[in-house]
């Protein structure tokens, strides 16, 4: 239904907004910590689907309540 909907596309974009933030974190980290390397796209990948994962979940509850 639409709370699933929505929950996944809150739950990627959540996901795609923390992975930038971390990319630029990183970057301004990375220049005192010469050894730091950042995720591997699996990685990232991974965090990308939880987030979705997340979302769905949370509209489904929520559905369910809602009925």
């Amino acid at each position: 239904g639409p709370f699933v909907a929505e929950g996944i596309l809150q739950g990627g974009i959540g996901a795609i907004v923390a992975l930038i933030a971390l990319t630029i974190a990183f970057y301004f980290v990375r220049t005192k910590f010469t050894a730091l390397t950042f995720l591997a796209l699996p990685m990232a990948v991974i965090l990308l689907l939880s987030g979705i994962l997340l979302g769905c979940l949370g509209g489904y509850v929520v559905a369910r309540r809602v009925r």
